[in-house]
């Protein structure tokens, strides 16, 4: 391994490649890498220099451009290296970030730099602390009783620690790279985040498990991974136009943003005929009997802050409160089970409602269903009176399979196109994770 500055640190980063999530690694990784206040092409430097990628395809470039996918090497400075490790385990197609410590494109290879192991490899041995061993192979099944006999290779690195398997103070990784059944690249890793297994917060926020629910609540993890493209932080403002049962916003509100959400349809809201309690979850003991149950219950559930609701559409432009928002977040209704609306004058006739109930008050205000077009300049025109500058915009569009929509969300003046992350639905369709960018 060649000498780096002692200020240098290599990084490993681990991508899934998780079918129902196509390309939203990359877009991930460089929004989180912008959270934790690295560069992105800085640390992204070596490895788009290598596969000859442009700085610029990285709104919409593909995992296979990166021929170690899905290994990334980061460079990064030892403060950032402190900053990524100090940050929650927020990350969805983001497996495992952990320094570099040997490396090798063959096994004689590997064998040789752990024979002569580099100053960071006998500091993390030499350490009287608990250590556990994690063995992860790419392109390849092994056995339990390989990876013990991978680990078991390692012993004459005298390890100064006890090995642990339950909570040990730190992780390594023994990462395998193979392609076409050969092995093409080994790594020893030391984890950032020092867990034995992988626990995402998208667990935690289950739709199973969620109180309240209504047909067209968000994923938890794709709510998830929409927050990290939005860069959601402490403090931040952020607003969902289309915010039905709050899904949406969950996780911002657990990373201590400051929720707004504007909603049409305020039964939903309220917890009348849209919404459903959800029995199977954990929470519906803890109900008051009688208590009304609705998209606040969810903040309720999870300990979060209630966010401020408006009843009003996606299309409210002046609401004379300035350039005030960090992020826009939204997952609009696009489908047959739920339609993106506007208002319009006049009460609703009878036939809008699909179900009066006493206690409804007697006037609700009509409504008339948009198209995926409109939605989008509506959402652009909303980001220009709202957003901060370098505020985003983070929204959900629908499309075929394998669409090239950077032209499409490349053309709106004053915004830039960060990515393009494809979600596929069906053989057919898809819908389309846009994220785009306020630059003045």
């Amino acid at each position: 391994m060649e000498t780096k500055s002692p200020e240098s640190v290599t990084l490993i980063a681990q991508l899934l490649n998780k079918d129902n999530f196509t390309h939203f690694g990359i877009q991930e990784l460089v929004s989180m890498l912008k959270l934790w206040e690295v560069d992105p092409l800085k640390a992204l430097g070596s490895e788009l220099a290598s596969n000859g990628i442009s700085p610029t395809d990285l709104a919409h470039v593909k995992e296979d451009r990166f021929a170690g996918f899905p290994f990334l090497r980061l460079e990064v400075t030892r403060e950032e290296t402190k900053r990524i490790a100090a940050s929650s385990n927020r990350m969805v197609c983001i497996a495992r970030v952990g320094e570099l410590l040997c490396e090798g494109s063959s096994e004689a290879a590997f064998e040789a730099e752990v024979a002569a192991p580099g100053p960071r490899l006998r500091e993390e041995a030499a350490k009287d602390e608990d250590f556990g061993f994690v063995v992860l192979a790419h392109g390849r099944t092994i056995s339990k009783e390989e990876q013990t006999a991978k680990i078991e290779a390692l012993r004459f690195c005298d390890f100064h620690g006890r090995c642990s398997l339950e909570s040990p103070d730190r992780v390594f990784i023994l990462a395998e790279n193979f392609k076409g059944g050969e092995l093409w690249h080994k790594y020893l890793l030391l984890d950032l985040h020092a867990v034995m297994k992988r626990k995402t917060l998208a667990n935690k926020f289950n739709l199973r498990e969620r109180i309240f629910l209504g047909p067209t609540s968000t994923d938890a993890e794709l709510a998830l991974l929409m927050t990290n493209q939005a860069r959601v932080d402490r403090g931040h403002f952020v607003l969902d136009p289309f915010f039905g049962t709050g899904s949406t916003l969950v996780p911002a509100a657990f990373f201590g943003a400051k929720c707004f959400g504007f909603e049409i349809d305020f039964r939903v809201v309220h917890g009348y005929a849209v919404g459903r309690v959800n029995p199977q979850s954990p929470f519906a003991a803890s109900i008051e009997p009688g208590k009304r149950v609705n998209c606040f219950s969810n903040y309720e559930q999870y300990g979060l802050e209630r966010p401020e609701v408006l009843r009003c559409d996606s299309a409210t432009f002046e609401l004379g409160i300035g350039k005030m928002f960090d992020s826009i977040v939204c997952a609009p209704p696009y489908g047959k089970r739920a339609s993106a609306r506007q208002s319009k004058k006049g009460e609703a006739k009878p036939a809008d409602l699909e179900e009066r109930k006493q206690d409804l008050p007697p006037k609700i205000i009509g409504s008339h269903i948009t198209s995926c077009e409109e939605v989008t300049e509506k959402l652009v025109r909303l980001a220009r009176n709202a957003l901060k500058v370098s505020g985003r915009l983070v929204f959900l569009y629908p499309g075929g399979r394998d669409a090239d929509l950077s032209d499409k969300f490349g053309k709106f003046e004053d915004f830039e196109l960060v990515g393009v992350s494809e979600n596929p639905i069906s053989k057919e369709f898809s819908r389309y994770l846009v994220t785009l960018e306020r630059k003045k």
